[in-house]
């Protein structure tokens, strides 16, 4: 989980249910949010839509590979439940009312924990929320770590919806073989370096464990990125010298990692901007907050 962007959303007393889009991110944002009021309202027994004012303050471009749909869905789906004072366990918020967890439980246990997070649904889990893939490891990542994101100018072709579906079911009968591999340098180098604090193996393990993992959709993506444009931005950082390199979800988003903040903004100033613009923030390791201000 990363600091920024961020998801902020507000919900206040209404005669009647309406919703705001104050980000002016994209015009799905109202419907999405409409819907998962929908889903509260099913999920209580409700006759109608809950009365109150929504308001979506902040969010992430959509489609952009930052895991903005689950991080808005928890959201929303959290400020309704804490508003009307309702009792709604993690899973069912998750799964009932945010309507996410379908494939992967990342950002749902992200938003409830924060940190760098490992999701094998073959283990035991030590920090699971019952009725969504566990968690098999948590740990704190270094407070003076730092990752730039960067976002081709030039990107256009997003992965989303029933497209996603279809390119996972295209990869589902892949050997194995892969999987054992990847399961291997997340537990054997990239845990043990976040939780020792040992950066350039850090580094090294995410670099190494983005690509492989991006391999698995190369009949899709022609290679471990997601096309020729974010292939020639990964090919600018390596060139700059960056470390832990890698293609968030299907993209656009890249990021690479930095010991220290100094390191980030020295790099940052060297991208070509008519290729990529980017931001630097650090790892999130607290959970999602709320805040209730009196009438």
């Amino acid at each position: 989980m990363i600091d920024s962007p961020q998801t902020r959303v507000s919900v206040s007393p209404a005669e009647r249910f309406n919703c705001v889009d104050a980000s002016g991110i994209d015009s799905e944002t109202i419907e999405r949010t409409t819907r998962i009021a929908n889903r509260f309202a099913a999920y209580h027994g409700l006759a109608n839509l809950p009365n109150c004012h929504i308001t979506i303050i902040e969010r992430p471009q959509a489609h952009s590979g930052l895991g903005s749909g689950t991080q808005l869905a928890m959201a929303v789906s959290q400020a309704l439940t804490k508003f009307f004072g309702k009792s709604t366990d993690n899973a069912d918020l998750a799964r009932e009312i945010a309507g996410r967890g379908e494939r992967s439980a990342v950002g749902i246990h992200g938003f409830f924990h924060g940190g760098l997070l490992f999701e094998n649904s073959f283990e035991d889990s030590h920090e699971s929320v019952v009725g969504i893939n566990p968690i098999a490891s948590r740990y704190d990542v270094p407070a003076e770590w730092r990752v730039a994101v960067f976002r081709p100018r030039d990107w256009i072709a997003t992965v989303s919806g029933d497209s996603e579906k279809e390119h996972f079911v295209r990869t589902q009968a892949k050997s194995t073989t892969s999987l054992t591999r990847l399961s291997a340098i997340a537990q054997q180098q990239l845990l043990p370096a976040v939780r020792d604090g040992s950066f350039n193996e850090f580094a090294d393990a995410v670099q190494q464990f983005n690509q492989e993992s991006g391999l698995l959709f190369e009949s899709i993506q022609g290679g471990p990125y997601n096309g020729p444009i974010i292939s020639s931005l990964v090919e600018t950082l390596k060139s700059l010298g960056a470390v832990g390199i890698g293609q968030s979800s299907w993209g656009p988003s890249v990021f690479c990692w930095f010991e220290n903040e100094e390191a980030a903004t020295e790099l940052l100033a060297r991208i070509p901007k008519e290729q990529a613009d980017g931001f630097i923030t650090s790892a999130r390791n607290a959970p999602h907050q709320v805040s209730e201000q009196s009438p």
